[in-house]
């Protein structure tokens, strides 16, 4: 068994790792295996696991990258993490990503999905709508539709089992 302070340094060298080097380490492994970046808020990670896929969460930049260039695309007074997604992806660290879901939390971080679509970022972005109501009746269709459409973004292929 690892002792407390070796896993937590290797806890920190992952999440500090601008460069995702562990998650393009895994890919490289398999030309079938696909990396799919996610900001911090819940994600289907099931469907992109069964999709062969990696999950990789993208917190931003923090205070370890000067943000220059993405304040070109987004006023300096919106908030640091999109900023720093665009300025890390400007960067080429998020080079070796398949694919991108952004989460429906802001204009600024939806915009997200269009500006990776539009600069060729990655093979797919999808903005990711999570239902806000508590009636199954209306939630459940709703998430499967989604669900549905995640897949097929990630995939390729509309067979959901």
């Amino acid at each position: 068994m690892k002792p407390l302070d070796l896993i937590l340094h290797e806890c920190e060298t992952l999440a500090f790792d601008l460069d995702f080097s562990w998650a393009k380490a895994w890919k490289a492994k398999n030309d079938k295996r696909i990396i799919v970046g996610y900001l911090p808020i819940y994600v289907p990670r099931e469907i992109i696991h069964a999709a062969n896929g990696l999950p990789v969460g993208i917190m931003g930049a923090g205070d370890r990258k000067q943000i220059i260039k993405g304040d070109a695309y987004y006023q300096s007074y919106i908030c640091h993490l999109p900023r720093g997604i665009v300025e890390m992806a400007l960067d080429k660290n998020l080079e070796d990503f398949d694919g991108f879901l952004f989460p429906a939390i802001c204009d600024c971080v939806r915009n997200l999905s269009g500006m990776f679509s539009y600069r060729a970022r990655a093979s797919f972005s999808a903005i990711l709508i999570i239902p806000k109501i508590s009636s199954l009746l209306l939630a459940a269709p709703f998430t499967s539709r989604k669900w549905r459409r995640c897949w097929t973004t990630c995939t390729g292929s509309t067979v959901f089992t």
